[in-house]
């Protein structure tokens, strides 16, 4: 009934609650007049996670922002695509991977984008810190390590495909200096 009974930042964190998509609620109350402001932030979408069940859009914290059939195909098809083999039920608000795993994934994506390798998938197996990048026209995946250091993974990686190694099912760059491959 008033604007001093009104708890503010109770109402911001309801209002974060309610609205997972959202990464900053803020309710500013004026000294004269009668409305208040509200400033609310999006987050950014960064990646589809795509499980057994459903497919969702993470932002850069790992958080599951929404669905990825709730946003326009024109934003997720510029997002890369992490198929999941845990097998863990997440739903909307769920913290889905880590900001480190997050931004290992697209910092690698960076670095193949970069020397025009297009990143066809990614798959995380279950257990572990493992990432396993599918580039389009190779007939092997790399397995890559997301606790490492992303440049220094896909520069072993490019370095071993620049001096002509083509396994025939992976290329494995989790230990820093070597590459193993099958």
């Amino acid at each position: 009934k008033s604007k001093f009974t009104i708890n503010t930042s109770s109402t911001a964190a309801a209002i974060i609650k309610a609205y997972p998509e959202l990464d900053v609620a803020t309710i500013g109350l004026p000294i004269i007049g009668r409305r208040p402001t509200v400033t609310l932030h999006l987050r950014s979408p960064a990646l589809v996670l795509t499980t057994k069940t459903n497919a969702f859009i993470l932002d850069t914290n790992g958080r599951i922002v929404t669905e990825a059939k709730q946003l326009a195909s024109s934003v997720t098809d510029k997002l890369l695509n992490i198929q999941d083999q845990s097998g863990v039920e997440l739903k909307v608000g769920d913290q889905a991977l880590t900001a480190n795993t997050i931004t290992f994934i697209t910092n690698v994506g960076a670095q193949l984008a970069a020397k025009q390798l297009v990143v066809s998938g990614i798959t995380l197996p279950s257990g572990g810190d493992q990432v396993d990048i599918h580039i389009k026209d190779l007939p092997y995946y790399v397995k890559m390590d997301s606790t490492g250091d992303p440049r220094i993974e896909a520069g072993d990686f490019l370095a071993a495909k620049a001096s002509g190694i083509a396994p025939a099912e992976y290329m494995d760059v989790r230990v820093e200096g070597k590459v193993f491959y099958k």
